[in-house]
């Protein structure tokens, strides 16, 4: 007869689906009536948004929009102009057919881009896009496993206890930052904003009753034209920001989170008083998952004194709570600039997506650096520098790599450039255990009681209490109860009764 162990459970979410697919995306830019010809691209800038999220039919379908800046050198050589365009896109992802309510969360992110010169008046563009969708569905987590009340005399069980640190919470909060900066520098042209690079910064996280506070800081950086020379002119700028969450739990030992950008609009305005500042309404996404550790009792092993009984065993992973690491990656490059190039006038650095092939760290930075030649044209020279690191524990999951700085000094007829990045990721460990689910008990062959001694004396031999009682026909309580101070060692005798 099978006899299942009843639960005790709690609510939490399991992760469904993990999906990433890939989509390309070819555009062409055409230079309007106003702008002047194409002689060379100096730099391509993008940003990624994340537009909508719908089930359909097919499964789910995730919207996103490819914003594009190019900065190019006219084809007289003695000026620059940007060139901007977009494109919206879709990607399509399988839905699981499940019961219940399913949380998603996606991320769009740049994998790589391209610009190809067709002719003066045209660009071909390509561009990579990685989407990345999770899918969760609420559960019910035993956390201990009891005896059913008719079988409590007959069966015994041992039971352990053990931590699991579970997803109890999934959600995503759409937020927007309205800011004005002013810029250091005066003379940028209204007219004339290159691209704009937006980074939000998560600092701390601190949950108040059911709600978690976040807060941290947006980075912007914006590239300008200046009045006065027509070079491009960057500047930095950042400002606190802090968003609450209502998470619809009061627990919660670790948090994952993370900011999409959903939409950024800008202007440079000429104000009374302040000068030229940069007016920026950015809209964009924080997605948490939030983990509780869940105290369980789990039953490892089981015996009776009334029926042969074997068990029914199943593996338990046990997740301990992410452990988030961080690598500070320093990549150097002598760059050799053209015979013809007396000066170097900006760096425009990019980084790709790291990999993480065989366990190693792979970062790559595009330089694409703006020089003038010794006639006082415009030139351009492109160089990817890359890196391998090897992390002291291997890697799961590819971390995120954000740019921190980029230092550059002439050498010569060379260019040493300094890049500073950091790269952070969560470290998952799961701890597999066996565990008891079911029963079965032979009560057609009960086992003759009468031939086992009432009562047994032993010398323990490293043998634990349950293993006493498992190997003589008794219990763990009745052998405490029957010996005043036990203490299992060979110089003690035990008395252990029979149990029936």
């Amino acid at each position: 007869m099978e006899v299942r162990l009843n639960t005790k459970t709690v609510s939490t979410l399991q992760q469904l689906s993990d999906q990433e697919q890939q989509t390309q995306i070819d555009l062409e830019s055409v230079v309007p009536d106003t702008r002047d010809d194409i002689g060379r691209i100096v730099t391509v800038q993008s940003n990624v948004f994340l537009k909508s999220k719908d089930i359909t039919s097919r499964g789910l379908t995730v919207g996103g929009e490819l914003e594009i800046s190019v900065l190019y050198i006219t084809e007289d050589g003695k000026s620059l102009s940007v060139l901007r365009n977009g494109q919206g896109f879709s990607m399509d992802f399988e839905f699981p057919e499940r019961d219940g309510e399913q949380i998603t969360l996606a991320q769009l992110h740049l994998r790589a881009i391209e610009a190809r010169l067709v002719n003066p008046r045209k660009l071909s563009i390509c561009a990579e896009i990685i989407g990345k969708i999770q899918i969760f569905s609420e559960q019910q987590m035993p956390i201990e496993y009891l005896c059913p009340p008719e079988y409590a005399q007959a069966v015994h069980l041992l039971s352990e206890h053990r931590e699991s640190c579970a997803i109890n919470a999934v959600c995503e909060k759409s937020f927007t930052v309205n800011e004005q900066f002013p810029f250091p520098d005066n003379s940028v042209s209204t007219a004339g904003l290159l691209y704009q690079k937006i980074q939000f910064l998560i600092g701390e996280k601190q949950l108040i009753g059911s709600r978690l506070l976040i807060k941290g800081t947006m980075e912007l950086t914006a590239c300008c034209l200046s009045e006065n020379s027509n070079l491009p002119v960057s500047s930095t700028f950042s400002a606190p920001f802090s968003q609450l969450i209502e998470l619809g739990k009061e627990c919660m030992d670790s948090c994952e989170a993370s900011i999409q950008l959903n939409a950024a609009y800008y202007n440079i305005v000429d104000t009374v008083g302040t000068g030229k500042v940069l007016d920026c309404e950015i809209h964009a996404v924080v997605q948490v998952q939030s983990r509780c550790t869940e105290s369980i009792e789990l039953v490892t092993d089981a015996y009776s004194n009334q029926y042969p009984l074997e068990m029914e065993n199943f593996e338990l992973s046990l997740p301990a709570a992410p452990d988030t690491q961080t690598l500070p990656i320093t990549m150097e490059e002598h760059v050799e600039l053209p015979e013809d190039c007396t000066q170097c006038l900006a760096v425009f650095p990019t980084p790709g997506l790291p990999g993480i092939p065989d366990g190693k760290l792979c970062c790559h930075v595009t330089l694409d650096l703006l020089c003038r030649t010794a006639e006082g044209n415009f030139s351009t020279v492109k160089r990817v520098i890359s890196t391998e690191t090897v992390p002291e524990a291997r890697l799961q999951t590819v971390p995120t790599v954000r740019l921190q700085n980029v230092s550059y000094r002439p050498e010569g007829g060379a260019l040493h450039v300094h890049v500073n990045l950091s790269a952070s990721w969560n470290e998952y460990r799961a701890q597999t255990q066996r565990a008891v689910v079911a029963l079965i008990l032979d009560e057609s062959a009960p086992l003759d009681l009468a031939s086992f001694p009432d009562l047994t004396v032993v010398r323990p031999n490293g043998e634990s209490l349950w293993q006493l009682a498992r190997s003589y026909h008794s219990s763990p309580e009745a052998i405490q109860r029957l010996n005043d101070s036990l203490e299992l060692s060979a110089e003690n005798m035990v008395f252990i009764p029979r149990v029936g």
